[in-house]
């Protein structure tokens, strides 16, 4: 047998060789008195304890004690050895947290049983706890990796992990209701093969044979559905099966959350674009260029790598960068000559006017930084700062970029737009100098390709398709 005993014993036990042939069939351990039995089993921690102390009333409550208040030893069982007609030290040994007491001489057999059973309750506490400890640490990492409102297929897919780790089990998917109504997967693992190759695939109706569906309903609705392959697994016990009904729950919880977040942050970006739409508005002539300033900005965000969020600060940042020009008063924002230094150094508040407006809007904290130095150049003559190179903000560059491409290509009331060659040609020759190289290089990519043409409708991006899918 693999469990280990621990036997405490005084030296004088005349009884210890016939218990200890009764135990032969364990690993067994020998302490002689408590203070060595604290010892050895903070050591190497035993699966019993059996305590064979004479007289037991003197030592063995005390020692119960100990042992319980020991992390090491606090869940092992005891078993006391009493003398016959020493009652009080057995209640005294239960009370101090014994499990179980047997008077002496015990019989082999009844000694054989009692330990047998110690030991299967032990088993069986031990399997809980366990699982219980899996049960918690499974669904905390959830918790903390499921964060994000932005990325829900790759959360979607750590959840998918979680469910399988949690059952043993190797392929399975996770599936979200479309509009339609239908079961589409949005996460998949492992290999599903014969019939529940539909893992992986859209589907509908019953699961495919040997595969556990657990459908995902939140007040009454269907949002989706967790599928296991349990083929290559073994039963599920009926904790496994409870666990798995927790990742469910889970699940439920964060695509409700993703939800809501998402349409939440859809009617604060409507708010943000129609406040973008008032500072157009005001600036006649430059109708519409917030919006475009944004898509192209968006569109250079995802070129250069930038996480969703980093996106998402880059968008209201571009949306933003021309807030301020609230403040700067009609006469000088629609004048149609040259300003005087005056009339330049008012309109160069602009940015700082922007970023003070909304530093009180929490939601707006990443995005300031972009929206007050947007016209910071890469030399370090911009203002309102004169940040160069890389201590300018990654989102400011991009904007300046987006910016400056939207002003030479776009119509004004005092002159036309150019094409788009002549613009990237005069923003060519500020590369390095006012424009950081690299988002303008990814411009010109995207020029070359036709991904972006402002006088090509079709191909230039939409403002509206790229926020659905920010």
């Amino acid at each position: 047998m693999s469990e280990s005993i621990l036997l405490v014993s005084d030296a004088s036990e005349a009884d210890r060789p016939a218990i200890e042939q009764v135990l032969s069939g364990w690993r067994l351990r020998r302490a002689e008195g408590g203070e060595e039995a604290l010892v050895l089993a903070r050591e190497i921690p035993p699966d019993l304890i059996l305590l064979n102390l004479r007289p037991p009333g003197v030592e063995g409550p005390a020692l119960v004690r100990r042992l319980r208040e020991d992390p090491a030893t606090r869940d092992v069982p005891i078993i006391v050895l009493t003398e016959r007609g020493t009652g009080g030290a057995l209640i005294a040994c239960l009370d101090s947290g014994a499990d179980d007491c047997l008077a002496k001489p015990p019989a082999p057999e009844e000694l054989t049983a009692r330990v047998r059973a110690a030991l299967r309750n032990k088993a069986v506490q031990d399997g809980l706890r366990d699982m219980g400890e899996f049960s918690l640490d499974l669904l905390a990492r959830m918790g903390s990796n499921v964060t994000s409102p932005f990325r829900l297929d790759e959360d979607l897919a750590r959840i998918l992990s979680h469910a399988l780790v949690a059952v043993g089990a190797r392929a399975g998917s996770l599936l979200l209701t479309d509009h339609r109504g239908l079961l589409v997967v949005r996460a998949a693992a492992g290999d599903a093969p014969g019939e529940a190759s539909a893992l992986g695939r859209e589907a509908e109706g019953e699961a495919p044979p040997g595969v556990l569906r657990m459908p995902l309903v939140a007040r009454g609705e269907t949002l989706g559905a967790l599928e296991v392959d349990l083929r290559t697994v073994p039963p599920l016990s009926a904790e496994r099966e409870r666990l798995l009904a927790s990742v469910a729950s889970q699940t439920v919880l964060f695509v409700e959350n993703v939800r809501l977040n998402r349409e939440v942050r859809r009617m604060f970006l409507d708010i943000i674009v129609s406040l973008a739409g008032a500072v157009d508005a005001k600036d006649a002539y430059t109708h519409g260029h917030t919006v475009r300033v944004a898509s192209v900005a968006l569109l250079l965000g995802r070129e250069a790598g930038m996480s969703a969020a980093e996106q998402e600060s880059l968008l209201l940042a571009a949306l933003l960068h021309d807030v301020g020009k609230i403040g700067v008063p009609d006469a000088i924002l629609k004048k149609p000559g040259p300003l005087d230094p005056h009339e330049r150094k008012i309109m160069c508040e602009h940015p700082v006017i922007g970023a003070q407006m909304l530093r009180h809007i929490r939601a707006l904290k990443e995005s300031l930084p972009g929206i007050r130095h947007h016209h910071e150049h890469w030399d370090g003559t911009g203002y309102p700062d004169g940040l160069a190179g890389d201590d300018i903000p990654k989102m400011a560059r991009i904007i300046l970029v987006a910016d400056a491409f939207d002003a030479l290509t776009s119509h004004r009331v005092y002159r036309p737009g150019v094409p788009t060659g002549q613009a990237l040609e005069v923003m060519r020759r500020y590369a390095g100098i006012q424009f950081d190289p690299a988002p303008f290089a990814t411009l010109e990519r995207l020029c070359a390709e036709g991904a972006l043409d402002p006088r090509n409708p079709e191909t230039f991006p939409d403002f509206f398709s790229l926020l659905r899918s920010a």
